[in-house]
């Protein structure tokens, strides 16, 4: 995986904010022809495939002018994935409402927490087991994934 430069950060970044997404991550895999620009967007109610076109497209022009020189590559547009681990305020914030699992440890045995995100602030995520609300630290967390309701 090779990173990214900030101005290519900054200009993809600034073309998330104007199509109302926020980037997640930029990710540049692979070298020369088989190269691979990743762009992982997300936005609070999710991310349509009509976003992922509406941002290549503009993406690809923009980037054609900005870095005539670098070297050719396959540009992906795509959500971060249900997968992802949740790990900032931002990503709880965009999911509440939705089932979460959460490991944590603080002082304690490893613990796990199901149930809906109700809110998030800087240092905790507020959790609806579905018999309380429970409050869980940031700091404590080792992971957090969304769970798909069946």
């Amino acid at each position: 995986m090779q990173s990214v430069s900030d101005d290519l950060h900054a200009i993809v970044n600034d073309i998330c904010r104007e199509q109302g997404v926020e980037l997640v991550e930029i990710v540049r895999k692979g070298k020369h022809v088989s190269s691979v620009l990743q762009v992982f967007v997300d936005k609070e109610g999710g991310i349509t495939l009509d976003n992922c076109v509406a941002i290549s497209q503009r993406l690809s022009d923009i980037l054609d002018e900005a870095f005539p020189d670098m070297e050719s590559y396959r540009l992906e547009v795509s959500s971060p994935g249900i997968d992802r681990p949740l790990t900032t305020e931002k990503d709880f914030k965009r999911n509440i409402g939705r089932r979460v699992a959460i490991e944590c440890q603080q002082n304690e045995p490893l613990k796990r927490i199901k149930g809906d995100i109700v809110d998030a602030n800087a240092e905790v995520v507020q959790i609806d087991t579905g018999k309380k609300v429970v409050d869980v630290a940031y700091t404590s967390m080792k992971l957090a994934k969304i769970q798909i309701k069946f």
